[in-house]
Order: structure tokens, then sequence, then C-alpha cells
């Protein structure tokens, strides 16, 4: 049996009772089809959800909010947002990184996760694929994710011209 330490226990609880069983959840968020069983404490980590769930946008007493990240940028998906969320609630997502790691950017950016989007960034150029490297680009410039979409792309441009690669910008 393996033997974890006290804030590893913590984050494990937190996941399967708070997350997956949804037990004293005091806010459901439908998206994706699915009716997730929340706290407020644990999403309002996440800029979008601090935002999203405050007294200026949310009366206090509604438990329930529908949002359709899909609709705001197609590359955001479900299995990108399960993720997040998991990490909100203390989980470690580095196994899932590589594979998913354009949903996870997405993701990260759509619910201003700056230590996700940091984390996916590094990790893709880690990877130094090109193909990676395309569909950020693409994430970065067909939707406006402001600062964190620019130094994307400076991340990006600056691993392309270590390895001597011309890349042309256009704004």
């Amino acid at each position: 049996m393996e033997n974890k330490t006290g804030s590893a226990r913590v984050c494990d609880y937190l996941y399967s009772h708070g997350f997956l069983e949804g037990r004293y959840s005091d806010i459901t968020v439908n998206a994706f089809g699915t009716e997730y069983k929340l706290h407020r404490l644990s999403l309002e980590q996440a800029p979008f959800f601090a935002a999203a769930l405050s007294t200026r946008w949310l009366d206090p007493s509604t438990n329930e909010i529908f949002i359709h990240p899909e609709e705001v940028d197609a590359s955001i998906s479900k299995i990108g947002f399960d993720l997040a969320l998991k990490l909100l609630y203390g989980c470690d997502v580095a196994e899932e990184k590589n594979y998913y790691a354009i949903k996870l950017l997405a993701t990260g950016l759509w619910l201003e996760m700056q230590d996700l989007i940091d984390d996916t960034i590094l990790n893709i150029l880690g990877l130094m694929e090109s193909r990676a490297f395309s569909k950020v680009i693409q994430l970065v410039t067909n939707k406006c994710y402001g600062r964190a979409g620019y130094r994307n792309l400076a991340s990006i441009e600056a691993t392309l011209c270590c390895d001597e690669w011309e890349m042309k910008l256009k704004h």
C-alpha cells in the first residue's frame, strides 16, 4: 500500500468525495451535457468561476448554472474541462498533460487558470512537436485570449528561433 503524505491524502479525499461524489455540493454546473455537483470554494480558484459566481453576476441563492464552453472555443472539450476541475480539487494531472495538452491549454485559457496555461505551454515546448505548436498557434490566433495568448506565441517563436526556424506572425 502506498504511503501518502497528509496533503496527498486530503487531495485524494477532496477529489473522490467532493468532486466525484459531489458530497456537500453547493453549486451545480451544467456543461457538456453533464451535471457537475461542485463547490464554490474550489471553483473560485479559477478567475472565470470567481467572476461568474460573484454576487455581481449571480444571485447568492442560485445553486445551478449552465455554461457552454464548447460554443466559445471548439478546442475546449469535456476531457479538458474535467481535468481542469480535477486540478481545482487539488489533484495532479501530469499523466494526462502530454496526451490532452491542447485541450488543457484551451480550457486553461478560457478559465483563466494561469498556472495551468504556463504548465501546459512548458509541456508543449518540452515535447518539441511542430504539430502541437501549430495547434497552439491556431488556438490563440483564432480566439482572443489576450496577454496569455501573446505570451504563448512568443514562447513558441523563441523556441523555434533557437532551432533556427523562421516564424512570421500577423496581428
